[in-house]
């Protein structure tokens, strides 16, 4: 199975709320061009993303190019547990995009790579991805395969 795991394009600084965050223009134009270069591959895959508004907005609009309606996992926020995910994705078994935060999705693929908890070695620049491969998701198990920038 493959799992593409894809940061929120560029979000406004940070005012009231975390959660509230939008994309800015810029944000939305890196995800566009993302969306375009992950169309072949990607078309129709199950489409996940974080309860956060910049995650939400990134899924519509990968949505809009790879077809699908995003599901929301409250686990996948910046303070989400990685665990909890994980087991989602093992009871999953198809292939899926995430869309989630920088710290959570650096922590996730250490996790699934390495098993380790806590990872900055997968760090990802906004609207950029990596994609793991696992035969199942549990600790330790996956590969990273690619990884693509916006």
């Amino acid at each position: 199975m493959r799992l593409l795991v894809v940061r929120h394009g560029e979000a406004e600084p940070l005012r009231m709320s975390d959660a509230e965050r939008r994309l800015t223009r810029a944000g939305r134009q890196q995800v566009e061009l993302l969306a375009a270069r992950l169309q072949a591959a990607w078309a129709g895959r199950r489409l996940i993303c974080s309860p956060y508004r910049r995650a939400q907005e990134t899924a519509e609009i990968l949505a809009a190019t790879l077809g699908g309606v995003p599901e929301i996992w409250d686990e996948i926020t910046p303070e989400g547990s990685v665990r909890a995910c994980a087991e989602r994705l093992h009871d999953a078994q198809e292939d899926l995009v995430l869309v989630t935060h920088m710290h959570f999705l650096s922590d996730l693929c250490g996790y699934l790579v390495d098993g380790c908890l806590r990872s900055d070695d997968y760090a990802l620049a906004t609207a950029s991805v990596r994609v793991l491969t696992a035969p199942l998701w549990l600790p330790g198990t996956a590969r990273v395969m690619a990884g693509v920038d916006s």
